[in-house]
C-alpha cells in the first residue's frame, strides 16, 4: 500500500498522506452523519468510495457533477470535521484501530498516532 493518496477535483488535485487522510475522512463521514444527509441522493455514492478510502488504496474522490449547493453543503461538512479535529491534539492509534469499518476491513494506520490540532 502506498503512503500516499491523490484528492483530485476538476482536473486538479494533490497528494495527501495516507494515515492523515483516512482520519480526516472519519470525520468528514461523522460529520456527514451527524446532519442526516448521508442518506442524501448526491452523497449516496461517494459515501461508500469514502468510506474504503482510509482502508484500500485508492484515492479519495469528490464529484465534479454536484449542483453549487451540493458542493457547499460538502465544504459544510469539511469545515465542520476540520473543526473537530482542531479540538484534539492527536488521535492515537488505540483509538484509530477501533474504529468501526466497512465488510470487516481494517484501517491501515502504520502504527502513528495522528497530529489532529495542527490541522
Amino acid at each position: 500500500m502506498s503512503a500516499t493518496k491523490y484528492v483530485n477535483y476538476g482536473g486538479r488535485g494533490f497528494w495527501a498522506y495516507d494515515i492523515v487522510l483516512g482520519v480526516f475522512v472519519k470525520y468528514l463521514i461523522d460529520a456527514v452523519e451527524a446532519t442526516g444527509y448521508s442518506r442524501a441522493p448526491f452523497l449516496d455514492n461517494v459515501l461508500g468510495s469514502w468510506r474504503l478510502a482510509p482502508i484500500i488504496d485508492i484515492g479519495f474522490p469528490l464529484e465534479e457533477s454536484w449542483t453549487a449547493l451540493q458542493r457547499q453543503n460538502v465544504i459544510t461538512f469539511v469545515e465542520e470535521a476540520c473543526a473537530r479535529l482542531a479540538t484534539r491534539d492527536s488521535i492515537p492509534i488505540e483509538e484509530i484501530v477501533h474504529w468501526p469499518s466497512p465488510r470487516g476491513l481494517r484501517f491501515f494506520h502504520r502504527g502513528l498516532t495522528v497530529r489532529g490540532a495542527c490541522i
